[in-house]
């Protein structure tokens, strides 16, 4: 399928995506230039129905137990398939991160789909000003896809172009991008078998 993918990309003029790693468990990521950084995209299989992981996705203010790093989150609005959502991070080394991201749920269960994207909006700080110490990311956007498998499981893609701001040199964020994944993927796998053994 990535290679599919590789190759609309390079006929559209796109940048090609490159193999950034990959884990014994065949969870893959790559990375791909966008200026001025570089955009990240995984795939894996996750053990659990699309019902659950999507479950454990769209448990906003659960994150600080099931997202690596997130140490807050506030649900801000929430109307239909639209949420405001305000997300803080604790990084290693750097200052603490926050953003304030419109997330927009789409369901096709017929077409075997969950789609849940994001992108930061910048002109609502009045709901949630800016703490002091904290750097609040102004672009970050990405998306999760999941794909209903035949055997029950769930094909996951993860996709993120994100700059973290304050005085972070570019070259190193490029150099460690994507380095993160493996382990967001084995905490939502986590995450979305507990939730299905809850419901036995």
């Amino acid at each position: 399928m990535m290679h599919l993918v590789a190759l609309a990309l390079v006929l559209a003029g796109e940048p090609a995506w490159e193999l950034g790693g990959e884990t014994a468990t065949g969870m893959r990521w790559y990375t791909r230039a966008r200026s001025p950084g570089r955009e990240v995209l995984a795939t894996a299989v996750v053990d659990a129905p699309p019902a659950d992981v999507w479950a454990v996705l769209m448990d906003f203010e659960g994150y600080p137990r099931t997202m690596p790093t997130t140490d807050k989150v506030k649900v801000l609005v929430s109307e239909g398939a639209v949420h405001l959502v305000y997300s803080r991070y604790a990084l290693p080394l750097v200052a603490p991160r926050d953003t304030i991201a419109r997330m927009v749920s789409r369901v096709d269960v017929a077409g075997g789909v969950w789609l849940l994207t994001w992108k930061a909006v910048n002109d609502l700080d009045a709901l949630m000003p800016v703490e002091p110490g904290v750097v609040r990311l102004r672009i970050n956007e990405g998306r999760w896809r999941l794909e209903a498998r035949d055997d029950g499981r769930t094909r996951v893609t993860y996709q993120l172009y994100s700059l973290p701001g304050g005085d972070v040199p570019l070259r190193l964020v490029n150099e460690f991008s994507g380095l993160g994944l493996p382990a967001t993927f084995d905490s939502l796998q986590r995450a979305a078998r507990a939730h299905s053994a809850a419901k036995r």
